[in-house]
């Protein structure tokens, strides 16, 4: 029993020993060693104290190429001159000018798509177009030039827009949305006019209809004749 547990130890630790000879006479690899850091004192950081990041690296960058790119003038130079080369002028600047880019990316590409999917007003002002072309009149003289511009039919257009507009006016129709007679509040109106109207009706006559009507079956019923006024005596 003791022999078999002495021979099943040696053969557990005999692999062992054979690896740790194995790994002594292997080659140290060959990655790449990062180089050291520098102490923490030389490190750049930020105002709170943290690493900073790419983005913050590459504005500090750009932030010194537009200080070494300003045009220097002679009146800069002078004592009473103020140049303001701070970080929020530059940022100002550089906020700016991204901003005017990303208006005219935009701006061609809602052009881009405009052409490639015109809309329907669009089409029809193509069509006004060409129709403005085949009905303008010849040139008088032969050296005269014809304004076949866009910009000339825009204008004249929209100057024929504006007469339609004034002319509509002065018509003095009813403008404004149609009136929807089955709308609530034109039922209401409708309503309210009814009442008004059977009220009316159930209404007696007034009290002076009623003296007249009075005095008439009085007048029938007594039929002595009135004394006729006397005339005043003459001066």
């Amino acid at each position: 029993m003791r022999a078999s547990s002495v021979r099943s130890l040696g053969e557990s630790a005999a692999p062992a020993c054979c690896e740790a000879d194995d790994a002594a006479t292997q080659p140290p690899s060959t990655a790449p060693v990062p180089p050291p850091l520098p102490p923490p004192d030389e490190r750049p950081a930020t105002m709170t104290g943290k690493a900073p990041s790419a983005a913050s690296l590459q504005r500090e960058r750009e932030y010194m190429e537009w200080l070494n790119n300003r045009p220097c003038f002679a009146w800069l130079e002078c004592a009473d001159s103020f140049r303001d080369d701070s970080y929020e002028a530059f940022m100002a600047v550089r906020r700016r000018e991204r901003e005017h880019a990303r208006v005219q990316t935009v701006t061609a590409w809602r052009s881009q798509q405009h052409r490639e999917q015109p809309s329907a007003a669009a089409l029809e002002r193509q069509r006004e177009y060409l129709d403005w072309l085949q009905d303008m009149p010849g040139p008088d003289r032969d050296d005269e030039e014809r304004d076949e511009s866009w910009a000339a039919f825009m204008q004249q257009r929209r100057e024929q827009q504006r007469k339609r507009r004034n002319e509509a006016r002065r018509t003095g129709g009813k403008r404004g949305r149609p009136v929807n007679p089955n709308s609530q509040r034109q039922c209401e109106l409708a309503a309210r006019t009814a009442r008004s109207a059977q009220r009316q009706q159930e209404i007696p006559a007034s009290q002076h209809q009623q003296q007249l009507a009075a005095r008439a079956r009085w007048e029938q019923e007594d039929p002595s004749p009135q004394p006729s006024p006397q005339p005043s005596p003459q001066p």
